[in-house]
């Protein structure tokens, strides 16, 4: 649906404080990461890279993207085993931190082959549904949001008509 912004005060954080302000003209959030993902994504960088974790280097070429390094190349595997444990792990579903129940659920609405391969998804799509419904718990709309990602990127990325 139409986001609605609850307060205008600042949050500190230069990304969440500009997807607020534009977010407060009240379209739809579709909209908001649509028209505005390229930027938002420059930002998202730009922090990471303020807080140590990347390194940004300028494109080679005019029309080139900027080259991204992580500076501590141990972190992609210590999330990738986070949601190895958490999908196959044999406890309940409640038991799982939060932050690896919503790498899980990011990592398979995603697509993202590298973590949760396709034959994972398939076998293990309950745990991964009920990662994903625990996503309502911690934000308003968190869930359903996740739900529609790849519907989302298709739409993004150019590959849908419409606004």
């Amino acid at each position: 649906g139409t986001v609605t912004v609850s307060g205008t005060e600042p949050t500190g954080n230069p990304v969440l404080d500009g997807v607020l302000h534009d977010a407060a003209a009240g379209h739809s959030w579709k909209r908001l990461v649509r028209r505005h993902r390229k930027r938002t994504l420059t930002e998202v960088e730009n922090r990471l890279a303020a807080a140590g974790l990347l390194t940004v280097k300028a494109p080679r070429a005019r029309f080139g993207t900027r080259r991204l390094t992580l500076t501590d190349r141990t972190v992609p595997a210590a999330l990738r085993a986070r949601v190895t444990a958490a999908l196959h792990g044999d406890g309940p579903v409640q038991e799982i931190p939060a932050a690896d129940a919503a790498l899980l659920a990011l990592a398979a609405a995603g697509g993202i082959r590298s973590v949760l391969s396709r034959q994972d998804q398939k076998t293990f799509r309950a745990r991964i549904d009920a990662c994903t419904g625990s996503l309502a718990a911690l934000a308003p709309g968190l869930e359903k949001a996740v739900r529609a990602l790849p519907m989302t990127m298709i739409a993004a990325q150019g590959g849908m008509g419409g606004s």
